[in-house]
C-alpha cells in the first residue's frame, strides 16, 4: 500500500482528504485538488482508472518506473512523465502528473523532496492551489528541474579539481585512481544528460503550446522552467567537452611522463654502455699495448670515467637527467 496525499481547497478553505473523498470530490464545481501517491499498489492504480477515469494507457505507463520524460494530451486530462534526481543519487526516479481542470495527481516510486516540499508549501499558502492544478505542476516540475543543478556544480568543482590532480599524479596507483574519478565523473554526467534533454524536449512543448488543462497566465511559469532546462542542457554539453579535452590532456601528461622516464633509463643504459665497451675491448685475449705500461690498469679506468662523465654532462646538458 502507498503512502497517499490529498488535498482538497473548497472556499478558500484547504483540507486533507482520503483518496476515495478525493474520487467523490473531483469535478465539483469551486473544488481544486491534489492526490500524491507514493509508491502505488495495484489497487491505487485502478483507482487512478476507475475512479478518476484517466485512460488505461497512462496509467499503465505510470505504474512502469522505465518511462522516458513525455508529456501526452488526453481527452479529459494531460499526462507528464518526468525523471528527477534525488540529493546524493545519481540515478533518477520516475515523477508522473496528471492534470485535469480542477485535478492534479502525482505518483512517484520513492520519496521526492520536491514533492515534500510543495506539500510543506501549500499547507502554509493554500492560495497556490487556487491558482490551478497545473500551476501546482509547476512547482512541482520547476523543483525538480532545480535538482539538477547541485549536481552538475558538484562535477565543475570536481572537474576543476581533477585539472590540478592530473599533474600530479605520476604513480600507477595515482594514475588508476584519477582515471577511475575521471570515469565516475563522466557517467554522472551522461546520466544528467540523457535526463536532461528528453526533459528539455517536454518543456519546450509545455511553454510553447497552447493545452486545454494550462491556463494561458501559467504560461509564462512553463517557460521559465524552460530557460533553466536550458542552462542545464548547456551545462552538461560544456562538461562533457572539458571531461573530452581533459581527458585528452591526461593521457598527454602521462605519455609525456613516460617519455621523461625512457629518456632516464636510455640515458642510464648509454652511461653504462661507454665504460663496458672500453672494458670489452681491454679484456679481450688478444696482447694489447696499454698492458705493458706500469698504469694501464689506472689509465683503461681512468678512460671509462671520463667518458662516463662526458656523457653524463652531455644528457644533463640535453635534460635527460
Amino acid at each position: 500500500m502507498g503512502t497517499v496525499k490529498a488535498y482538497a481547497l473548497r472556499a478558500g478553505k484547504l483540507s486533507k482528504v482520503s483518496l476515495q473523498k478525493a474520487v467523490k470530490l473531483r469535478g465539483l464545481p469551486g473544488t481544486a485538488l491534489w492526490v500524491d501517491i507514493e509508491d502505488p499498489s495495484k489497487s491505487e492504480l485502478h483507482l487512478l482508472e476507475k475512479g478518476f477515469k484517466f485512460h488505461h494507457l497512462a496509467v499503465e505507463d505510470a505504474g512502469n518506473e522505465r518511462q522516458r520524460s513525455k508529456v501526452e494530451e488526453y481527452d479529459s486530462f494531460m499526462f507528464i512523465v518526468l525523471r528527477v534526481f534525488q540529493k546524493g543519487e545519481c540515478e533518477a526516479t520516475q515523477l508522473n502528473l496528471f492534470v485535469d481542470g480542477n485535478l492534479l495527481v502525482t505518483t512517484h516510486f520513492k520519496c521526492i523532496e520536491g514533492i515534500e516540499e510543495v506539500a510543506r508549501e501549500l499547507e502554509r499558502n493554500p492560495a497556490m492551489l487556487s491558482r490551478g492544478p497545473d500551476f501546482l505542476a509547476y512547482q512541482i516540475i520547476d523543483l525538480a528541474v532545480d535538482s539538477i543543478f547541485p549536481h552538475l556544480e558538484e562535477i565543475e568543482d570536481t572537474l576543476e579539481d581533477f585539472e590540478t590532480v592530473m599533474l600530479k599524479a605520476t604513480s600507477p596507483d595515482e594514475i588508476a585512481g584519477t582515471l577511475g574519478r575521471f570515469f565516475e565523473i563522466k557517467k554522472k554526467n551522461l546520466a544528467i544528460r540523457k535526463i536532461a534533454w528528453p526533459m528539455r524536449d517536454v518543456l519546450t512543448v509545455l511553454a510553447r503550446r497552447d493545452y486545454k488543462y494550462v491556463r494561458p497566465e501559467n504560461t509564462v511559469y512553463f517557460r521559465d522552467v524552460y530557460d533553466h532546462m536550458l542552462r542545464i542542457t548547456d551545462m552538461t554539453e560544456m562538461n562533457r567537452e572539458v571531461l573530452s579535452a581533459s581527458m585528452e590532456a591526461y593521457l598527454a601528461v602521462i605519455s609525456n611522463n613516460l617519455n621523461v622516464v625512457m629518456k632516464k633509463l636510455a640515458a642510464i643504459g648509454g652511461i653504462f654502455a661507454a665504460p663496458l665497451l672500453v672494458a670489452g675491448i681491454y679484456g679481450m685475449n688478444t696482447k694489447m699495448p696499454i698492458f705493458d705500461m706500469d698504469y694501464g690498469y689506472l689509465i683503461a679506468l681512468g678512460e671509462m670515467l671520463l667518458i662516463a662523465t662526458l656523457m653524463f654532462l652531455y644528457f644533463r646538458m640535453c635534460k635527460w637527467l
